[in-house]
């Protein structure tokens, strides 16, 4: 997100790019291909209603937001002009090993440093997936969406606080502590949505289940951050 804001033009060529030229290798090798389009709930900005269901009004916030709903107008040309079959899997909050610079691997990484500060108000959400999760509920997309247009969340169904998430990765960490939160700034740069929490019944409909807990996968993600920060 904050690249999106410092090269919009790079950002934007970068997203729908690649995808168009995927799409018309699609189109012209006439073939029976499938597109599963990796979207973000960036697309929905800070909705008026939880949980967040697919089909309510898409509104950014950002710059990678806007350009995550470029690609799925892209792609929704493709399905309405030339019968592509597609779907588009909308993911909330990711986190595990593997996954740098993202909420879970920054408080993480910062509080094995002493650092226990958050920007915001405290009251901030997301909807955390773990990311072998992630993965079963793409692969459970591919296998059984009806690549029809449709949207679907990829995320937990739960909303967790931020701070209730930095102070359990505090705990799990050893270190223990409260957060200190800095007050957000009014600057357009860091405008992030206040609260997310999916509404996960299509995903469900296709028989995903999220397996890991977020407490299991916090202590998995601290250990691996312990040994790659």
């Amino acid at each position: 997100v904050p690249d999106s804001f410092k090269k919009p033009s790079q950002h934007f060529t970068a997203q729908l790019h690649p995808l168009l030229n995927l799409l018309e290798h699609v189109r012209l090798s006439n073939a029976s291909t499938k597109v599963l389009l990796i979207s973000s709930a960036a697309v929905y900005g800070d909705p008026v209603k939880l949980p967040i269901a697919e089909n309510v009004n898409l509104s950014p916030l950002s710059p990678y937001g806007y350009h995550k709903l470029h690609q799925e107008l892209l792609l929704d040309q493709y399905i309405n002009l030339h019968e592509l079959r597609a779907c588009k899997a909308r993911i909330f909050s990711t986190y595990g090993a593997g996954l740098r610079n993202l909420a879970v691997w920054d408080i993480t990484k910062r509080a094995l440093a002493g650092d226990r500060t958050l920007h915001g108000t405290g009251e901030e959400s997301r909807d955390y997936l773990y990311v072998d999760d992630v993965a079963r509920a793409l692969v459970c997309v591919a296998e059984r969406s009806s690549f029809a247009g449709e949207a679907i969340n990829i995320a937990s169904g739960c909303e967790t606080k931020i701070t209730d998430l930095a102070e359990t990765i505090y705990r799990l960490s050893g270190l223990g502590g409260r957060v200190k939160l800095i007050p957000p700034t009014t600057n357009g740069h860091n405008k992030n949505p206040l609260r997310w929490h999916a509404d996960i019944t299509r995903l469900r409909g296709l028989g995903f289940e999220p397996s890991v807990s977020l407490e299991n996968g916090l202590s998995a993600t601290v250990e691996w951050v312990k040994s790659n920060a």
